[in-house]
């Protein structure tokens, strides 16, 4: 070894230990100022900078993104080495809670004796488990946005963030810089491993080079102490991947497993996701309209659940029929069973064997009337994997006062004890009130039950029930009815109906919720295990009331 390939050797180890020395300086005096500042709003001034959005694909710098390979196993591409640091708010680097500010920060050093030029740096963000992200020194976020329609509100724009990226125009040999990406950690299961990799791409000595590293961390569900026997995290274990615009969800054990499976409705299409262990992980989709799905026992005697979804069809105002699919399970996936016609897209299914023949059928509460009024329809199932249109239980001349009336949700129930399952609906009666019908149902025909009007609502731009839930608050043997109504610009209420025992109901027991077009959902269960149900309410935050 000759003196010049010595003293070469001696600068590049100098070089290395003095990044180090810094790298290691700089983590020392960011942890002794506090890690958890970056998990706040960055000051005025800060290098924190909301990032510039560039379309998927393509570099924000307006350069095609180039093709980048991953050097197995290393951490340094060629002569440019490449650490990748995660740590949390609460200074841990390997276990992130939901809710948990997580930070990466990027060293790069070239090792080389020329100067590294156009240098691109592309992070590539782990699939929803990063959100409300930003980034340091100019940095550039490439996104993806979906449309969706909601039959409300009309198309809707939700765009995410895929990948964020940096272009250093040169970095001088022994030269070293730090980038950093922060957000909220979220919708993680526990033990799940949240990846976050680093690809680059840049020219030293007239060549072109490129490499990777990659940073892992362990995902915890946060439980908050409340004082009694049941908690629930403030943060979701879990969200869908790529299915945007949600309006039903259900439960169902459809590969036998003994755990409960999710079917999601969207705007999007329909998905399927099995729980493996504790662990939701998508099994199927489609892409057509859905605006409900239900699990539901079609076909008898082959011992599987199938899949009901509703709401392929026009959106108001447009009109005309609506189109309904069955699906059953295959090892891969669902194949199509059957398929039914409404006379509007449907917007929400509810399952029971209304007539007693042994075959779970379907009610179904139309979008909007459309030429036949009917807005509530019952679909007979031939136990085969059919269903035929049968009775209108209710439609819009049973409202007194309709005006282009909607309903929003449906519920059975056997409230009157004689053993046959009854049916109550909600919705819009017309621009100013609600309404919640009830329909007893006696050997399979449904006459009329109870009316429960909504007028006495403190007055607001529109009135609408927007769920409903039967549960036996006060353990007289009899279900009563919960009720959650929504006012467009003002706040709405949840009410409790106690049955009457007769058919009828008594005045309400009344609920008002803090939030403006709240609340959107209801739901009876025993949580602090007393043996009284309790309500949940879904307002800003949600609340439960004890029984």
């Amino acid at each position: 070894m000759n003196q010049q390939t010595f003293t070469l050797k001696l600068s590049a180890v100098a070089v290395v230990l003095i990044f180090a020395l810094l790298l290691l300086g700089y983590l020392s005096a960011t942890l002794k100022t506090g890690l958890t500042a970056l998990a706040k709003p960055p000051p005025e001034g800060s290098e924190y900078l909301e990032p510039t959005p560039a379309p998927l694909g393509q570099s924000a710098v307006g350069s095609q993104r180039p093709a980048l390979s991953q050097a197995e196993g290393s951490a340094v591409a060629n002569s440019l080495d490449i650490v990748k640091l995660a740590l949390t708010s609460s200074g841990s680097n390997q276990q992130v809670t939901n809710g948990e500010t997580l930070t990466y920060t990027l060293a790069m050093t070239n090792n080389g004796t020329a100067v590294i030029t156009d240098l691109l740096i592309l992070d590539h963000l782990p699939n929803d488990a990063l959100f409300d992200i930003q980034c340091s020194d100019d940095c550039h976020l490439i996104s993806q946005t979906q449309t969706i329609t909601d039959p409300f509100a009309g198309p809707i724009a939700i765009t995410t963030t895929a990948e964020i990226t940096w272009l250093v125009v040169s970095l001088d040999p022994g030269a070293s810089i730090i980038r950093q990406i922060r957000g909220t950690a979220g919708c993680q299961a526990d033990g799940a491993i949240i990846e976050n990799t680093v690809f680059v791409n840049y020219w030293q000595g007239g060549q072109s080079k490129s490499g990777s590293a990659g940073a892992q961390i362990t995902a915890r569900a946060r439980s908050e102490t409340g004082g009694i026997a049941l908690t629930v995290s403030s943060e979701p274990v879990w969200c869908s991947a790529g299915m945007r615009g949600v309006y039903d969800l259900d439960w169902g054990d459809f590969d036998g497993d003994g755990d409960f499976d999710l079917a999601v409705a969207s705007a999007g299409g329909t998905a399927v996701y099995r729980n493996d262990q504790g662990r939701l992980t998508a099994f199927w989709e489609t892409d057509e309209q859905a605006f409900s799905a239900r699990w539901i026992d079609a076909v008898q005697q082959n011992g599987l659940l199938e899949l009901a979804v509703a709401g392929e069809g026009p959106i108001p105002p447009a009109s005309g029929v609506g189109t309904n699919y069955v699906y059953r399970p295959t090892a891969t996936g669902f194949e199509q069973v059957s398929a039914f016609s409404s006379e509007s897209a449907i917007f929400r299914l509810a399952v029971a064997d209304y007539n007693g023949d042994g075959s779970p059928d379907l009610a179904a509460a139309n979008l909007y009337e459309s030429g036949t009024g009917c807005l509530l329809r019952l679909y007979h199932s031939s136990g085969s994997g059919d269903f035929t249109a049968g009775a209108c239980p209710l439609s819009t001349g049973d409202l007194s006062g309709a005006s282009s009336p909607r309903a929003n949700t449906l519920v059975w129930a056997d409230y009157d004890n004689d053993g046959d399952p009854d049916l109550a609906v909600g919705g819009a009666r017309n621009g100013v009130d609600s309404f919640v019908e009830v329909r007893q149902n006696t050997g399979g025909v449904f006459g009329a039950g109870a009316s429960i009007g909504a007028t006495n609502l403190p007055p607001g731009n529109e009135v609408q029930a927007t769920d409903l839930a039967w549960g036996d608050y006060n353990g007289d043997g009899y279900l009563d009815l919960a009720a959650g109504f929504m006012r467009a610009g003002s706040n709405g209420e949840a009410r409790i109906y106690p049955n009457n025992q007769a058919g009828g109901f008594a005045s309400p027991i009344v609920r008002a919720v803090s939030t403006s077009e709240m609340p959107v959902a209801i739901a009876w269960g025993d949580l602090n295990k007393d043996g009284v149900i309790d309500l949940s309410i879904a307002d800003e935050q949600p609340k439960v009331y004890y029984g």
